[in-house]
């Protein structure tokens, strides 16, 4: 019995889209993400795998994110998706979204000195979607803190040589209706 429910729990998991996990000890609840003003971006631009990897900063440990509720399209909708998040402390960091590599979302989380772990955060698309599209959510150092993606100054966060990033997802929003 015990087996079977830490298979499911396990299965549960990476189903979610969570590709890492973290020891982080944090004391604070989910907070909602915020949406800000992402006038600095176009939906022309390419999430290429390569593009990303040429640029990048280093994070701080522990920094993660996962898509959250997958499975349950009841907490999904044509035009948002839900992630989970670890952020730690004194951290600024952007949520953007890649969907078929264009940005189509960016969601802000600020740190203070306690880390933020985030369970269902939504981040707005910037239009419903349908049919099948491939998305993944990338972390991005806010370098100066404005809450905003500027491409020419905030960069992927990169944590054991790797971008931090979920994995892509093919996802139907027309289950989401």
């Amino acid at each position: 019995m015990r087996k079977t429910l830490l298979a499911v729990v396990l299965v549960s998991i990476v189903l979610s889209g969570c590709t890492t996990f973290s020891d982080t000890d944090s004391d604070s609840t989910a907070t909602p993400l915020t949406t800000p003003d992402s006038n600095q971006t176009t939906p022309s631009e390419s999430a290429t795998s390569a593009a990303l990897l040429a640029s990048g900063s280093a994070c701080t440990d522990g920094l993660q994110v996962g898509f959250w509720g997958l499975m349950e399209p009841k907490f999904w909708g044509q035009d948002r998706i839900r992630i989970t998040a670890e952020v730690p402390a004194n951290m600024s960091v952007l949520f953007v979204v890649y969907v078929d590599d264009s940005i189509s979302g960016v969601s802000a989380e600020q740190t203070q000195e306690k880390p933020v772990a985030i369970d269902g955060g939504t981040i707005e698309l910037d239009e419903p979607r349908a049919g099948e599209h491939t998305v993944t959510v990338v972390v991005f150092n806010d370098t100066n803190d404005n809450q905003r993606l500027d491409r020419d100054v905030d960069e992927p966060c990169k944590n054991g040589g790797g971008i931090v990033q979920t994995m892509p997802e093919r996802i139907n929003f027309t289950r989401f209706s």
